[in-house]
């Protein structure tokens, strides 16, 4: 049976031959690039709460100048974020939202919408 020390050290030669091929590719290929978006118009996310509820939608408008929904979110309270302010159910929709759709927010321009 290998010791640990072995395999680490094999993880870690493997890892260094990656990065180089990584930076081979990337060093040949000028004109590679990755979106998520390839439409390049904003995203809209709409967030909004209710009593016992938070909802987020993300929308696009496409070439019609019509609003599409793309992802919809919705989630229930807890008791504690029951008792939260108007304001702090916003908030938390908000953060609902970013931690579902982060790779969107990474990657693209966001317009709120509350």
């Amino acid at each position: 049976m290998p010791s640990r020390h072995y395999q680490s050290r094999e993880i870690s030669m493997s890892l260094k031959a990656c990065k180089e091929n990584w930076h081979t590719c990337v060093g040949t290929s000028q004109t590679w690039q990755a979106s998520a978006n390839p439409s390049g118009k904003p995203l809209r996310l709409y967030v909004a709460s209710q009593e016992q509820s938070v909802w987020a939608l993300l929308a696009q408008e496409n070439e019609e100048e019509k609003e599409n929904a793309l992802y919809y979110l919705s989630g229930r309270m807890t008791p504690n974020e029951l008792n939260y302010s108007t304001i702090e159910k916003l908030c938390l929709a908000l953060v609902f939202a970013i931690q579902k759709l982060k790779h969107y927010f990474q990657a693209d321009i966001v317009h709120l919408i509350s």
